[in-house]
């Protein structure tokens, strides 16, 4: 790992949760993350600061490369940091890991193809006048009008709960996009795995004792013994009614964590590869994009 000025994972002006990352999987799986954060992130930052300040003149599109690039790490780490459960509920419990790891992954996925893209921009592989980039930045412009619009009758006003406006949600890569990613970078050992973990996601998604909505106690099971001894019932039903299926969609493996881990090592070992092989070459051309370290 390279030491700078701007020092070691976790520490002055880099995110506190590199910190237990870092040893716990980082340094070991991904250790182009810090290759590129040193190469690209040191002259877009103050290094004085105690967290992550950009400088005025720094872009959208690069903003937004650096924090994919941290954030996907930082869902790596909730991965990697599981602690198995315990007590009466605990094969409930590891249902709900499995499906927000699965969900963490697949998320991963979608970050990944963002920051492909961004990299594109910022080295002007994908110019100004190209179809995908402007139809890009309308969009863009249009999620920004939205915001404003759903804002503007609440503006000056102490809203109450039901008040508060509906958020817009984030732009979805579209897959024009995605093409112009196909095509600009050999993915060819990272879209089998990225395809991978979506049919798990929806797979598990799809069974009873894995919806959301099913795990969150009711206001009275809080209170009443009666109805959560009724509701601690009901989920052990659907645990024991969901178990073909969830073996099924297991395989070959032996435990849910099984799974999850072997998807996420071969999900992180692609990624480091393509960060040490495509990216950081690719901004290695483009030289006033990076900081030579």
């Amino acid at each position: 790992m390279s030491i700078t000025v701007f020092r070691e994972p976790g520490y002055y002006g880099r995110p506190h949760f590199e910190r237990q990352a870092w040893p716990l999987f980082g340094e070991q799986k991904f250790s182009n993350y810090e290759r590129f954060w040193q190469a690209f992130v040191p002259q877009r930052i103050n290094p004085i600061t105690l967290y992550i300040k950009f400088l005025p003149e720094i872009s959208s599109e690069e903003r937004r490369i650096i924090k994919l690039n941290y954030s996907i790490l930082r869902i790596f780490y909730h991965i990697y940091d599981y602690k198995p459960s315990t007590g009466m509920l605990a094969d409930w419990h590891e249902r709900g890991k499995l499906i927000f790891s699965l969900n963490r992954l697949e998320t991963i996925c979608d970050k990944v193809d963002w920051l492909l893209f961004f990299v594109l921009v910022v080295t002007g592989e994908l110019g100004e006048q190209h179809p995908v980039r402007k139809g890009y930045k309308q969009r863009v412009a249009e999620r920004k009008a939205n915001i404003v619009a759903v804002h503007a009758p609440f503006r000056g006003r102490l809203l109450s709960l039901n008040e508060i406006p509906r958020s817009i949600p984030p732009l979805a890569i579209l897959p024009s996009e995605l093409k112009i990613i196909k095509d600009h970078y050999d993915l060819h050992d990272y879209l089998p795995i990225a395809k991978q973990i979506r049919q798990y996601q929806k797979s598990v998604s799809s069974l009873h004792s894995f919806r959301t909505a099913n795990w969150l106690p009711k206001y009275d099971s809080l209170t009443d013994p009666k109805i959560l001894a009724r509701d601690e019932e009901e989920k052990h039903a659907a645990v024991l009614a969901d178990e073909p299926a969830l073996q099924e969609i297991l395989g070959d493996y032996l435990s849910m964590p099984g799974l999850i881990r072997e998807q996420a090592d071969s999900l992180i070992t692609e990624l480091n590869k393509i960060w040490g092989q495509q990216v950081l070459p690719l901004l290695t051309q483009h030289t006033d994009n990076l900081q030579i370290v």
